[in-house]
């Protein structure tokens, strides 16, 4: 592991488990009506398509849509919302 990186948390939400999750921040309205997208592409997050949420402040998230080009620049931008 590099010197400059840190170890986090990493947790997983089971796609049965979504809704409950989306509905519980507060985010389940947001993402059925569109209002949702991608911080790196700019496409329209879904239930389908969503592969992380990031907390930035409280009841603030930010989406990654499943496109592996977002999920690696994403990553490779240390786990921080572009």
């Amino acid at each position: 592991m590099s010197p400059t990186r840190q170890n986090k948390k990493l947790q997983a939400i089971f796609d049965e488990d979504l809704v409950a999750v989306l509905r519980k921040i507060g985010q389940l309205e947001k993402v059925e009506s569109g209002q949702v997208v991608c911080s790196v592409c700019g496409c329209l997050i879904t239930l389908k398509n969503m592969q992380i949420i990031i907390s930035q402040q409280k009841n603030e998230f930010n989406f990654i849509c499943n496109n592996t080009l977002c999920v690696e620049k994403f990553y490779n931008n240390q786990g921080r919302a572009i």
